[in-house]
């Protein structure tokens, strides 16, 4: 088994407004020093936020009314900082349903391959943004792929601000009677719930998978992002 990643628009750039260095003195000299410490959250504070803006209704007013130094806080911790990979592989009886005889044939054996694609933030621990999913079900009897692979999709968003637009792409290719079978889907991830704010609701992130299996159970996987 051999597992690529890559990001297919290379690294992400983060582009981070900074206040004038004349500003922050002003600020200094202005506000006590408990009021300047409180204006950069620390990640505390930043989970506690998120669980609010989580339960809020509507979402885009309760990030409104926040502070500007909270608002770059929680869309720091909702920006894409790596995407985990996850590859499952596991041995099924060949009587599943998905073999290619009512109680699959005497030398067949089948498995299910998935992967998983969790894009995480920077902080505060790794949290979870949204995992994209691809799945396929298939029997082989070590020559060949004996049934028609079951290939299928999922999405979870992990109440994180994250939301999911739609599939832009599904293809497969090979399966019974052949060495080789090949499955793709690509998805449409933004992080937009909260409306008024442009900046987030331009972020973007177009997760495909594409996954193959063997005649002989051996299997193969690629993600980009």
């Amino acid at each position: 088994m051999i597992g690529q990643i890559r990001n297919k628009f290379g690294n992400q750039l983060r582009v981070v407004g900074y206040i004038g260095i004349l500003a922050v003195a002003l600020i200094a000299l202005s506000v006590p020093a408990d009021a300047a410490f409180a204006a950069e959250p620390d990640q505390e504070e930043v989970e506690r936020l998120l669980t609010q803006l989580n339960g809020a209704s509507p979402s885009d007013a309760a990030f409104a009314r926040l502070t500007p130094e909270q608002q770059a806080a929680v869309i720091e911790a909702l920006t894409i900082s790596t995407v985990e990979v996850v590859e499952e592989i596991y041995d099924e009886p060949a009587s599943n349903g998905y073999a290619s005889g009512a109680a699959g044939a005497s030398s067949e054996s089948c498995r299910r391959h998935t992967v998983n694609a969790t894009a995480k933030g920077p902080w505060p621990q790794r949290k979870k943004l949204w995992t994209y999913t691809s799945r396929t079900h298939w029997c082989y009897d070590g020559s060949v792929i004996t049934s028609t692979p079951s290939f299928t999709r999922g999405v979870n968003t992990h109440n994180s601000g994250w939301e999911f637009v739609r599939h832009l792409s599904r293809s497969q290719s090979g399966g019974k009677g052949g060495w080789e079978h090949e499955d793709y889907t690509e998805g449409h991830f933004r992080l937009c719930k909260i409306k008024d704010y442009v900046v987030v609701c331009k972020k973007n992130s177009y997760p495909d998978i594409t996954k193959w299996q063997y005649g002989d159970g051996d299997y193969d996987s690629e993600v980009n992002y």
